[in-house]
């Protein structure tokens, strides 16, 4: 029989606004690199004691995601963190999250859009392998997008 086919590449974080170690920022909003359904990046909530440029890539393990709904619409959160991080190599899911911590990134998502009298709400979250499945669907559906010009 074939091989099996290989595994999707490993989560690359890319910020769109500066990643500082601001609480309140949790960490960096950025792209995972791949696209959802809806054509919209794939947000990913970057945890890690440093600051980021924006444009940077770096390798990361998703731990879970947060299940919104942003102005009416659909709106996922994948909670990642650095891979070969001393901070954060213990996590490997939320629950493993400090309590304090999460806490910030909830109230962050649930006002971050108050200036823009945007309605976001926090349905639920994900666990590990859901936020996974989450990041491959959106792997597949970026590269159905792709087009090679030879």
């Amino acid at each position: 029989p074939p091989p099996p086919p290989p595994p999707p590449p490993p989560p690359f974080f890319i910020p769109h606004e500066p990643a500082t170690p601001d609480p309140l920022w949790s960490r960096g909003l950025g792209d995972v690199y791949k696209r959802q359904s809806d054509g919209d990046p794939l947000d990913a909530i970057l945890i890690m004691e440093h600051s980021l440029y924006p444009g940077t890539i770096i390798e990361v393990r998703v731990i879970g995601g947060i299940d919104m709904i942003d102005n009416g619409e659909k709106d996922p959160k994948v909670l990642v963190v650095p891979v070969n991080y001393k901070p954060t190599d213990h996590i490997t899911n939320l629950n493993e999250l400090d309590e304090y911590k999460f806490k910030q990134i909830k109230w962050f998502l649930l006002h971050y859009k108050d200036l823009e009298n945007k309605k976001v709400e926090i349905n639920g979250l994900y666990n590990k392998l859901e936020a996974e499945s989450l990041y491959d669907s959106s792997v597949v559906k970026f590269k159905s997008q792709l087009t090679i010009n030879t």
